[in-house]
């Protein structure tokens, strides 16, 4: 009896030092991938250094998403305080009844893990996991967890949280995702490599399937409702990774403009705080003016050509710099500027200054 007070003294002398020598760190800032806009509102690139980032407000968030996520990940989310014993022995079941298997870790404890911690499986780290999400609950509100969960979380492509998600895999928003797109990325979170479906669409489905049956399961969705869910087929972005800032429409004025950036507010500042760079550039314009460029040299070993057209205020409408940015970099537009050079006007002068 003694023996066994004695350990119990120990361990709550154990936690309590633990309790108050692991402080909650600062959180991270919220990083967030800038966008460059046409005149009229329309996305020309992305520009990230890491991946692509944006941060998007819970109630931006379609219902469907959360329901997904709790239903999968978390049921008791708004129900306990950052640890949850029910969830660890449920999933301790799950994984001896079944063939997959299950994590009992909150998403408190995975936004900790995430933003503070390391992927170490260490005995220590894990106690650290625990009081560090036991002592954020105490201090953010439920929902402020899960946006901030939502907006950091890794879905694969490089997409940091789940608006960069639903562009890179559905080029929706994450308003505008369905239940089927929403059961997809949620049965990523445990290993998007594994299961982007251009690289394995037998997983994909399953795991999206195991997604739409844990709704049901969790009462947010009829099992017709899952039926009609499951029935669609997955249809995705036909790429791996967000495409590169350059790999678009207008690769060399895109180019152009980050360079301006840079030099206005920084390379942090441009990388990190969500700026939107609204251009001139128009869209339709720039398509005529790359299109008449590819026409009318159609030789990889014939000359180059760059085009701009301004309009009557010098304001930018198209801007092709070369034949093509893959195969020439350099923008012939901006000369010495853009990377060449430069060219001697000639002759061709002459009207502007006769």
């Amino acid at each position: 009896m003694v023996g066994g007070t004695s350990v119990f003294l120990l361990l709550l002398a154990a936690v309590t030092y633990l309790w108050f020598s692991v402080e909650l760190p600062e959180e991270p800032p919220s990083l967030q991938s800038a966008v460059v806009l046409a005149e009229d509102g329309r996305e020309l690139a992305v520009l990230s250094q890491e991946g692509q980032r944006f941060i998007v407000p819970l109630e931006e968030v379609n219902p469907v998403v959360v329901d997904a996520l709790l239903s999968s990940e978390d049921r008791r989310f708004y129900d306990h305080g950052g640890i949850d014993p029910f969830g660890i022995t449920r999933a301790l079941f799950n994984n001896l009844t079944s063939s997959g298997t299950q994590g009992g870790s909150t998403i408190t404890q995975q936004l900790v893990k995430n933003e503070y911690l390391t992927n170490d499986r260490s005995l220590g780290r894990k106690v650290r996991e625990a009081m560090l999400s036991v002592k954020l609950e105490r201090s953010e509100d439920k929902d402020q967890i899960l946006e901030r969960y939502l907006n950091t979380v890794y879905f694969g492509r490089g997409a940091h949280g789940i608006e960069a998600a639903a562009r890179a895999y559905f080029d929706t928003t994450a308003a505008d995702l369905n239940v089927e797109q929403a059961a997809l990325l949620i049965g990523l979170l445990s290993s998007p490599e594994t299961a982007d479906p251009v690289e394995d669409m037998g997983e994909a489905t399953n795991r999206r399937l195991r997604v739409l049956d844990d709704m049901v399961d969790n009462d947010v969705l009829t099992q017709a409702e899952a039926d009609v869910a499951a029935s669609h087929p997955i249809a995705v972005n036909d790429r791996t990774a967000p495409p590169a800032p350059t790999s678009g429409l207008a690769p060399h004025f895109v180019e152009w403009v980050r360079q301006q950036t840079v030099a206005a507010v920084g390379e942090e500042a441009l990388y990190s705080r969500g700026l939107k760079v609204i251009t001139t550039l128009d869209i339709e314009a720039q398509q005529a003016a790359e299109a008449a460029v590819a026409e009318m040299l159609t030789d990889p070993a014939g000359p180059q050509a760059a085009l701009v057209a301004l309009d009557e205020d010098g304001a930018i409408r198209a801007h092709v710099g070369s034949r093509g940015y893959e195969e020439l970099k350099v923008d012939l537009v901006r000369g010495v500027e853009g990377g060449g050079s430069g060219r001697q006007p000639g002759s061709a002068f002459k009207p502007f200054v006769l």
